[in-house]
């Protein structure tokens, strides 16, 4: 996990980054769905449209 700032004229705000390198949320939902097994699967953040984790 990384970390940034972005330089606002007024502000100065930090990004943070998470990066899932090895579908960890992914293999966490197909333990909790057993039919997202040997599927596709994309996992969203708090129903925002942002993908933090998909699967091939």
């Amino acid at each position: 996990m990384g970390s940034s700032y972005v330089r606002h004229p007024r502000r100065e705000m930090k990004v943070y980054a998470l990066v899932d390198c090895n579908q960890f949320y992914v293999s966490c939902e197909r333990v909790f769905d057993a039919d997202a097994r040997g599927k596709p699967v994309v996992v969203l953040s708090n129903n925002d449209g942002c993908v933090i984790a998909r699967s091939p």
